[in-house]
């Protein structure tokens, strides 16, 4: 899973528990709660690649004191800054300046920093803007008759890595990737690839190698 986060995207982050990290209404601080426009929040990404997360109404952002536990809000100081780290079901957690993780205990509600356990797991849920994108093995290609090397690292380049991708695409969407690359792929025709492509992904190769048969540079002759 690779998560793509922007300056100006919106989320709410739930926790373990089903409910959502939350600014409630108050001078400053942090909890949890199911609803409200305090479960909504809006990324800042730094050069570094650091997060801040701000709240719609609110000026300031959520924050590791340097303290020996807990997270509230504040306006300034490295403790605003964090950094997202993936989890492989699809969760992602929130690493501290301290080292530890924003973290979901298992109490009626609240939030605070430990190192360990399922309490720092979060889901990301978009308000406006990011997306998640599933991480896809790469197929090889170059199986699908009128693809060589070359398009093959150009298709992946354009995050078209598997035979499902590429049997999901419009005639439009290749001929767009093989125009932007140049002349030198002025003659390739992609009019079959998404039928060759379908036929892999689902295994049929007898049927794969029969389309071929009538192909010549993955036109039909």
């Amino acid at each position: 899973m690779a998560v793509k986060l922007k300056t100006g995207d919106k989320i709410q982050c739930k926790s373990w528990k089903g409910d959502y990290l939350h600014r409630p209404d108050s001078n400053q601080g942090v909890t949890t709660w199911h609803t409200g426009i305090g479960n909504e929040w809006t990324i800042e990404l730094k050069e570094d690649g650091k997060l801040m997360y701000s709240n719609p109404g609110r000026e300031d952002y959520l924050h590791r004191p340097d303290s020996s536990q807990g997270v509230t809000t504040w306006h300034t100081g490295v403790g605003n800054e964090w950094t997202l780290e993936k989890v492989d079901d699809g969760t992602v957690m929130f690493k501290s300046w301290k080292g530890d993780y924003l973290h979901r205990p298992d109490s009626n509600q609240g939030v605070t920093t430990w190192h360990t356990g399922v309490g720092n797991k979060w889901t990301l849920e978009a308000v406006e803007g990011y997306t998640i994108v599933t991480d896809v093995k790469v197929e090889d290609l170059s199986k699908i008759e009128g693809i060589g090397p070359k398009i093959f690292a150009l298709l992946q380049e354009a995050g078209i890595k598997s035979y499902k991708q590429l049997a999901e695409a419009s005639k439009e969407d290749l001929d767009a990737i093989l125009d932007k690359a140049g002349r030198a792929y002025a003659m390739a025709d992609p009019s079959t690839w998404m039928e060759q492509s379908a036929l892999a992904a689902a295994g049929k190769w007898d049927e794969l190698k029969a389309l071929q048969d009538v192909l010549i540079g993955g036109r039909r002759k």
